[in-house]
């Protein structure tokens, strides 16, 4: 694959982001290079070499870092459960979301949601 071809891909793969395509609950390397006209060998090895990571890492924490980003100005999400929090941002399983959170945040939900709700408290 040539270097345009790449920069082509991962500029549409931007683009997708930009759309919180990663929110979708079928959000992952097949239903991705589908929509990106390529297919997911192309795609895998174009997010580890120009993102350096796995396609599963990225969209976690994309996923991730959108939680953090609304969680303090969406006052109903602080009362979701923690399945629900997750479905929101596409996870299948609450167990992935906790391990993500876990690995992007540096803590664990559970104590990021209490700590949030005293904050809001004061």
């Amino acid at each position: 694959m040539t270097d345009d071809k790449a920069k082509s891909i991962l500029s549409s793969f931007f683009e997708l982001e930009k759309a919180y395509f990663y929110k979708d609950i079928n959000c992952n390397l097949y239903n991705t290079a589908k929509r990106l006209n390529t297919n997911q060998a192309y795609l895998s090895r174009i997010v580890n070499e120009y993102l350096h990571m796995s396609f599963r890492e990225y969209i976690n924490k994309l996923r991730i870092q959108y939680l953090l980003k609304i969680y303090h100005d969406d006052h109903k999400l602080k009362y979701y459960t923690v399945k629900a929090i997750g479905q929101e941002l596409g996870f299948k399983s609450t167990n992935t979301f906790r391990k993500a959170f876990k690995e992007y945040a540096k803590t664990e939900f559970s104590n990021y949601k209490k700590t949030s709700l005293l904050l809001d408290q004061q």
